[in-house]
């Protein structure tokens, strides 16, 4: 069965066109011959982002479906491309020739899914090494996964991805403190329980920040 790559890829694109972030996805400041790469991996996570956030799924759901996707990260390691989940085809078709084509380890894809999991079950952190261990699997991927992107290896540019994972490590930390009241909504803090201790706060007076800021909108 033939293979249509650049049917998957735009695909992908649209996902990325269709959904807000803070940050650009395929930006035009990125060559032409690399954007496509960009798509797949966007929406492959932003895929199970969604499904780790989603606030009408169980977490027992949650997981069943991250590990579905991990089962077709398998296939792509199988090269079996054409029996992927339906709605997920797409994703894994551009996934599957990203990979391929960069020589990108599946344990990038893996260890994003590893984070979306924790997310799905987990709720609160008592120590901030508890959130840097959860950005080596949550954010610092998606830095190797660029670098991939542009020709760079952990082998020959070690420096590269030390840099990056600092600078993914503050971003993700970053996003945490500036999504406070989103994560809240969803049940979720990402503030240490000890550090919020530390300085007379605790979580009933987050929510009731919440609340406060709820109504004076």
């Amino acid at each position: 069965m033939q293979i249509d790559f650049d049917h998957a890829y735009r695909f992908c694109k649209e996902i990325a066109n269709s959904h807000y972030e803070n940050f650009p996805v395929g930006s035009l400041l990125i060559p032409s011959n690399k954007r496509k790469y960009i798509y797949s991996i966007y929406a492959f996570a932003r895929y199970a982002d969604d499904i780790a956030d989603s606030d009408n799924l169980s977490g027992d759901e949650k997981l069943r479906r991250l590990n579905e996707l991990d089962d077709d990260l398998s296939k792509i390691e199988k090269k079996d491309l054409n029996n992927f989940l339906t709605d997920t085809k797409y994703i894994f078709i551009a996934l599957s020739n990203t990979i391929d084509e960069l020589k990108i380890p599946i344990k990038e894809f893996r260890d994003l899914l590893k984070a979306f999991r924790q997310d799905a079950v987990k709720q609160r952190y008592t120590v901030f090494e508890e959130l840097v261990d959860y950005s080596k699997l949550s954010a610092n991927p998606i830095g190797h996964l660029v670098l991939y992107v542009f020709g760079y290896t952990p082998d020959k540019d070690k420096t590269c991805f030390e840099y990056s994972d600092s600078i993914c490590t503050a971003l993700q930390l970053t996003n945490f403190w500036q999504d406070v009241s989103v994560d809240l909504k969803i049940d979720r803090i990402y503030i240490p329980e000890k550090l919020m201790n530390e300085y007379n706060y605790n979580e009933n007076m987050l929510h009731e920040k919440l609340r406060m800021i709820i109504s004076e909108k």
